[in-house]
């Protein structure tokens, strides 16, 4: 079977290109009905991909070459998202309709983008009158005024992307109660979003290396900064946790959004000295300032139908996590993220939140066990790559790769591409570079893959580790397993 992918790849800034790049390495080497699986990636011009390994692996091509070779693929795969990065995928659905993989329900800042980019004007005022009225055509009004208002969420444009796909992908119960809205028998998968489950770094190790004192409640939030993140409200919150818990400090980690700055209300908050900007943190560092956090907030308000991998990457850290009770955040589990309801009473609800956590340590661990645990449990890369396939090819037997001989020890945030934490497989086997000084525990190790052993599987390991006692050296010396 052979798949043409769309979709950015870094160095493009989008989180759409890391999602991409891990799904399609789980991919590589995967089987459909017994014949390998090969898939070529086309994406948009004037750059050039940086990541090594999947450059190494997939034929990349420019999107332009795609309308001579389409009829060499079975199977076309376009991931959208509402950015710019994804006008080229836009452009080509219109023209070769496949299955859409929708990150995300709102394309309206996208059909904004294309429309004046492209000396639209007229073209984009047209398209909101015709789907949304009066409203619409003031909205978009509004717009070429240079405003961005909320109300832009109450628009999505996205009903073009819908019909002319063959089938769409979502990662969430709630994006596909919208797609039916539009399309009612569209064929359509929920296919939960896979994220690697990343090292635990100990969080004394992780304020150490950034110099934050041991002692104080850390409060982060991370990822791009923009007005719909609720920074306003949980400045306020924050302002008033100090009263309770003035040894607090609230870091904002991550790029802002040119449009938006809360410098001067943190300064009218006085709170110059209690919340800090760290700007673009690399890959590389972070993991700790996630492992450094004792409780990271991931509120957004309105949302575009998102499925957040910036979330799920914190819960799959082990952090506690404060969502807001909106869209697809409604779906976590009540014990692996505390949700904030939207509304009057947000942030008061926020700050009896942060109180709380704030004087219950054992609170925190169990939020942090829970979110870890779902994660792991219902968002494996593994799972997810099995669900493209068997929604692409329904009734034929498809089979991923197993894991290469090159995974990495999992005591300490190593990358595979020199960007990124690396990922273990749902049937990664458990080895280390040990393991060739140590014959037996190589076929003990295949075994353990084979009936779907992983590191998760604490007690097992300890079992395996107990019967071995006095055969080979403890297994907690040879490989890392920590939760």
């Amino acid at each position: 079977m052979k798949i043409a992918f769309f979709s950015p790849l870094n160095p493009i800034q989008s989180g759409i290109s890391d999602y991409s790049e891990e799904l399609l390495l789980t991919l590589a080497g995967a089987k459909v009905g017994g014949q390998p699986l090969d898939i070529d990636i086309f994406i948009d011009k004037g750059y050039k991909p940086s990541n090594r390994e999947v450059t190494g692996q997939f034929n990349i091509l420019p999107g332009s070459d795609f309308r001579r070779l389409s009829a060499g693929y079975d199977a076309t795969v376009y991931q959208m998202g509402n950015s710019s990065a994804h006008a080229y995928i836009y452009n080509e659905l219109m023209r070769s309709p496949g299955v859409v993989v929708m990150h995300e329900f709102v394309l309206h800042h996208l059909r904004v983008w294309m429309t004046l980019n492209g000396g639209k004007r007229k073209e984009y005022i047209s398209i909101m009158e015709q789907r949304h009225g009066i409203e619409g055509r003031e909205a978009a009004l509004r717009v070429l005024l240079g405003q961005f208002p909320e109300a832009l969420f109450e628009y999505p444009l996205s009903d073009e992307v819908i019909n002319h796909a063959n089938g769409v992908i979502v990662h969430s119960r709630y994006m596909e109660g919208l797609v039916r809205q539009v399309r009612p028998g569209i064929p359509l998968a929920v296919v939960p979003m896979g994220v690697p489950l990343p090292p635990l770094i100990p969080k004394a190790e992780a304020r150490a290396r950034l110099g934050i004192d041991p002692d104080l409640f850390l409060v982060t939030s991370v990822g791009h900064l923009n007005p719909y993140k609720r920074v306003s409200t949980t400045l306020r919150a924050f302002k008033a946790l100090l009263m309770e818990a003035p040894r607090s400090l609230y870091l904002l980690v991550g790029s802002r959004s040119p449009n938006y700055d809360p410098t001067r209300q943190i300064d009218m908050l006085g709170l110059l000295d209690k919340v800090r900007f760290t700007g673009y943190v690399s890959p590389e560092e972070f993991p700790y300032y996630l492992a450094a956090s004792d409780v990271c907030l991931n509120l957004r308000y309105p949302t575009a139908g998102e499925t957040s991998a910036s979330l799920l990457r914190i819960m799959g850290a082990g952090v506690p996590v404060l969502v807001s009770r909106t869209g697809s955040f409604k779906e976590l589990p009540d014990s692996a993220a505390g949700k904030v309801d939207i509304g009057d009473i947000e942030e008061e609800l926020l700050l009896e939140y942060l109180l709380l956590l704030s004087k219950r340590p054992d609170l925190r661990e169990a939020m942090s066990r829970a979110a870890r645990e779902y994660v792991a449990e219902n968002h494996t890369l593994g799972q997810a790559a099995l669900g493209y396939l068997r929604f692409l090819v329904p009734g034929v037997e498809v089979e991923l790769a197993p894991p290469t001989s090159s995974s990495v020890r999992r005591d300490s945030p190593q990358t595979t591409d020199d960007r990124r934490p690396t990922t273990d497989n749902p049937k990664s086997k458990i080895q280390d570079p040990k393991l060739g000084v140590y014959p037996l525990l190589a076929p003990i190790s295949e075994a353990a893959a084979e009936i779907g052993i992983t590191e998760q599987h604490e007690a097992v390991l300890r079992h395996i580790s107990a019967a071995l006692e006095g055969i080979v050296p403890p297994l907690g010396d040879l490989v890392n397993y920590e939760l």
